[in-house]
């Protein structure tokens, strides 16, 4: 919200006018701007009361509320008050700026989508690859300053091929949106979860003090990890390998850190596999003990 002098330019962000505004997107657009009374009538009454009672200490001739609109729809209130009932030089300007608002919020809105699809995952809402390469990168860089560690945890879900396979694309699809939701629960604001491809996710823990605390955050993995998942009704327990690396330990860039734990993540997979197949090969099908296993190289 900005007020400059007679000028008001009435732009909410609080979470609390977030049901306001889409409460105004449900008035046509097209039947404000050719002045439908009840359409006008239907938008007032959903402002914000702090902005009704703004309104009312205008007299109506001294004042101008112009819909600002993007692809038909209406996005905000271009509202002015003149101190006298005929400005100088007409309300032409009005519409002018009202205009120029929403040129300006289409490209904004272009702009943050083309951010949304270079960085982040379309599915799960998380960054990318190439966003997660690009926050680790700064991570190290950071970490060779401060001689601080960071650790990499990278992730792959097993027996995900059975789930799209007996349950359906929509199955796997719903399990990896579950994934990307516990992974990203009970982390720091300064951790990032990507989901890198398919069903392999990563995990950036820069800062990271000791091995104690990298064991505190598996720890906490496993156990949002061991919840089972209702997926279509089929009831799910998550099963994933996870594999460890530690700046500067196992890497001093990030492409070499990416690497060593997508290697120790296949190490776990493959020594996790080879106890799967002694146990039936015994007749002993016992579940592992835990939903996720990690190794530090």
């Amino acid at each position: 919200e900005q007020e400059n002098g007679p000028l008001a330019l009435y732009w909410s962000r609080r979470r609390a006018d977030r049901a306001e505004r889409q409460a105004l997107d449900a008035v046509p657009l097209e039947r404000l701007r050719g002045g439908g009374t009840e359409a006008w009538v239907q938008l007032l009454d959903r402002l914000p009361d702090r902005v009704r009672e703004e309104l009312k200490r205008v007299p109506p001739e001294r004042l101008r509320i112009t819909p600002i609109g993007a692809r038909d729809r209406l996005v905000g209130l271009l509202v002015a008050g003149s101190d006298e009932d005929a400005p100088r030089g007409g309300w032409a300007w009005h519409h002018v700026v009202a205009r120029n608002v929403a040129t300006a919020t289409q490209r904004l809105r272009r702009n943050r989508e083309l951010v949304r699809r270079a960085y982040f995952d379309p599915l799960t809402g998380l960054p990318n690859r190439v966003l997660f390469q690009d926050r680790l990168t700064q991570a190290v860089a950071r970490a060779r300053r401060t001689g601080l560690r960071l650790a990499v945890l990278y992730l792959d879900l097993d027996d995900f091929k059975w789930v799209n396979d007996s349950l359906g694309h929509h199955a796997g699809d719903e399990l990896l949106k579950r994934v990307a939701t516990a992974l990203a629960s009970g982390l720091r604001e300064t951790d990032t979860v990507a989901r890198l491809a398919g069903d392999e996710f990563a995990i950036l823990l820069p800062d990271v003090g000791d091995a104690r605390q990298i064991e505190a955050v598996l720890a906490g993995l496993r156990a949002r990890l061991q919840a089972p998942a209702r997926i279509g009704g089929t009831e799910l327990e998550l099963r994933a390998s996870i594999g460890i690396a530690v700046f500067p330990l196992h890497g001093t860039d990030a492409d070499a850190l990416l690497r060593s734990a997508d290697a120790a993540m296949y190490r776990v997979k493959r020594a996790r596999a080879v106890r799967r197949r002694r146990e039936e090969a015994a007749g002993d099908p016992r579940r592992d003990e835990i939903a996720s296993s990690g190794a530090l190289l």
